[in-house]
């Protein structure tokens, strides 16, 4: 889940949470509705049509070796969806659990496995999602460094009009996921993102190039939040893009802290025959805590 920032709009969410904990897990449980946004101040809607509602476990397994497993089950409603064939009112659920943790050899690593149930319009739900990250801190003079990869294998829709919806869609994912700019939405596809850290005391860096292709040509190429970027139809090609990013972020106090991130993405060949191109993209921001 993401506030979506770095957009020009901020996910907000209504909701109701029941926080419980013990020793050694945790637990958030939560159901409200996300907001209709509307142009002016003050004034988003109600959103009832577009529920959210889920329960998340944390179990520390073993504390020293900072090993956690986590449990998680979430839901939404959405009035309007549109796929790559099917276009509805969607009910979906997402079940999930995420292990990560930390060796003394300074190897961070985490593992996500996800199934998706539920329907949209006539069509059932039936889609999958694997990711996993591994970060390796660099030693001696460069310990503030680090190194790692990314991957990720989230599924698409391999038989269109069959009744069934294969396409994994994220809840509120964050748009720098994959770089600077969200330019490919994490659905139907494969994703690898080799990486280089800095995490200094009030300074934070990420420079990396991630690969995309599509999981299954039958379905669509998405974009941010969710729509079809280019349709199955325009191109078979499973290479999508390539996306290199910077970002920079400088704690300057306690509550204001500035950011900077660029992102360049050479358009692949099932974008091209869509009449896509290649995109560059600047942008700063300031946040402001209290």
């Amino acid at each position: 889940m993401s506030l979506r920032d770095g957009m020009n709009v901020r996910q907000t969410f209504d909701l109701v949470r029941l926080t419980s904990s013990g020793r050694s897990w945790s637990n958030e449980t939560f159901l409200g509705a996300v907001p209709a946004l509307e142009r002016g101040a003050f004034d988003d809607g109600l959103g009832l049509e577009n529920r959210f509602w889920g329960s998340y476990w944390t179990f520390d397994v073993l504390a020293r070796r900072r090993l956690s497993v986590e449990a998680f089950y979430l839901g939404r409603t959405r009035p309007l969806v549109v796929y790559a064939d099917v276009s509805g009112r969607e009910v979906r659920h997402m079940f999930g659990t995420r292990i990560d943790g930390a060796l003394d050899s300074g190897l961070e690593y985490a593992l996500h496995a996800l199934l998706q149930t539920g329907s949209a319009a006539s069509a059932s739900i039936r889609a999958w999602g694997f990711a996993g990250a591994a970060l390796q801190r660099l030693p001696g003079i460069l310990s503030r460094g680090w190194i790692g990869v990314r991957a990720d294998a989230l599924s698409g829709d391999a038989h269109p009009g069959d009744g069934r919806v294969g396409t994994f869609h994220p809840f509120f994912p964050a748009p720098q996921f994959f770089g600077a700019v969200g330019a490919i939405y994490p659905s139907n596809l494969y994703a690898v993102h080799p990486l280089f850290q800095l995490r200094a005391e009030r300074v934070t860096m990420e420079a990396g190039c991630t690969f995309f292709w599509r999981q299954s040509t039958e379905d669509a190429v998405y974009t941010m939040p969710g729509r079809v970027l280019a349709s199955p139809t325009a191109s078979d090609a499973r290479f999508t893009a390539a996306q290199a990013s910077v970002t920079l972020g400088h704690i300057v106090s306690r509550h204001f802290s500035v950011n900077a991130g660029w992102s360049h993405v050479v358009a692949g060949p099932s974008i091209r025959a869509a009449t896509g191109r290649d995109v560059d993209w600047f942008g700063t921001w300031t946040t402001f805590t209290y």
